[in-house]
């Protein structure tokens, strides 16, 4: 058996497999957000691993089953992840601290969270969760149209990089690369 870790475009196979064992390659392929070519490579290759089997029900349709080792391999790849993401949370919320801690003790006690999704929400709950006397906390979807990700403000009436925290750099830089929460 290959003892070398699944790709995540494996993953993203077994997972829609193991979601629904009755999708067509074309389905899975779709759900998986592949090519159908490269989930048929995919699927041959899990097969030839051992992670797959395919059992053909007529002429043109099969049925795939996630093998005991695919579904190891599957839980060993989620466990990685999870275990990957809550250290980038961690260290992520350990960095809007220490920034918010320092505004703070400058007198700023306005903070302003420009951006949305899981990054803006860790800032949120960073900030709320520190329960520092007087603070307020806003949130706003874009900053002029132009900024996406999560940036936490601590200067309303001036943004430069002393009063700015990327999030969304800080967590690119922490989780290792491209940001995937």
């Amino acid at each position: 058996m290959n003892n070398a870790e699944i790709s995540t475009k494996e993953y993203r196979v077994i997972d829609a497999i193991s979601r629904n064992p009755k999708l067509s390659q074309r389905d899975i392929s779709r759900d998986a957000g592949l090519s159908l070519g490269l989930t048929n490579i995919l699927i041959n290759r899990l097969a030839k691993k051992g992670y797959l089997k395919a059992k053909k029900l007529k002429a043109r349709r099969i049925r795939y089953m996630i093998t005991p080792e695919g579904l190891k391999e599957k839980t060993k790849k989620t466990y990685r992840f999870m275990k990957k993401s809550l250290k980038a949370v961690s260290s992520l919320r350990g960095t809007i601290e220490n920034y918010a801690l320092v505004r703070y003790k400058e007198g700023i006690k306005i903070f302003i969270i420009i951006g949305h999704g899981e990054l803006s929400d860790i800032a949120e709950l960073t900030l709320r969760a520190m329960h520092l006397e007087g603070i307020s906390i806003e949130k706003k979807q874009k900053f002029n149209g132009s900024r996406q990700g999560a940036v936490l403000n601590a200067a309303p009436e001036k943004i430069d990089g002393n009063n700015v925290l990327d999030i969304w750099s800080k967590a690119g830089k922490i989780y290792g690369g491209a940001y995937e929460f």
